[in-house]
């Protein structure tokens, strides 16, 4: 079982990152029967959702390194990248999508999050984390695209989720310093 902030070393030294997937499951977001896309997820959340008795289907491209891939071979997944809407389309509709620590790799995020939406049933959720500059990557790492909490509401907002909440949390260090803003958002009924 995952601790809401862990950090884990992978056999190759490199420090992984384990970001408050428990958050979903107190909230009972995630439960027997419900229909999950962890989208990008290292298989952390998919594997809990899985043995809480959830129907979850992790998403990646998978162009990560071997760890990755191995880490992920035994969980129900799709190749595919969250911006092809005729792939999501095909994946039908879901009580609950997930994206931790994803969200700020896509070049078109608005693109992104609108795919996500459309894929949630109706009352359903969208939960994640999104990293603050300067802590899991370089404030000017080529390629990252960093939300503070006004865009991520802005955005979250203007592609038609409801009931929001923004939340910096998670640690790296002692000194607890916030790493992630954490978000929930609902699709209306």
């Amino acid at each position: 079982m995952f601790t809401w902030d862990s950090i884990q070393r992978r056999p190759d030294g490199k420090i992984l990152l384990l970001y408050r997937h428990e958050r979903v499951f107190d909230a009972g977001l995630i439960r027997r029967g419900s229909r999950v896309l962890d989208v990008g997820g290292w298989g952390v959340l998919a594997s809990r959702a899985i043995e809480e008795g959830a129907d979850c289907l992790l998403l990646d491209n998978f162009s990560k390194d071997q760890y990755y891939a191995e880490r992920v071979r035994s969980l129900p997944h799709v190749s595919g990248d969250v911006l092809d809407r005729k792939l999501l389309d095909t994946l039908g509709v879901f009580d609950v999508v997930t994206c931790f620590e994803m969200l700020e790799h896509c070049l078109d995020q608005e693109t992104a999050v609108a795919n996500m939406y459309a894929c949630l049933k109706p009352g359903g959720f969208f939960v994640g984390t999104v990293p603050l500059p300067g802590v899991v990557h370089a404030a000017d790492e080529p390629g990252i695209r960093f939300l503070d909490e006004k865009q991520l509401s802005g955005l979250l907002r203007h592609v038609g989720f409801v009931s929001i909440s923004l939340e910096r949390t998670g640690s790296v260090s002692a000194d607890a310093i916030p790493c992630s803003i954490y978000f929930c958002a609902g699709k209306r009924c």
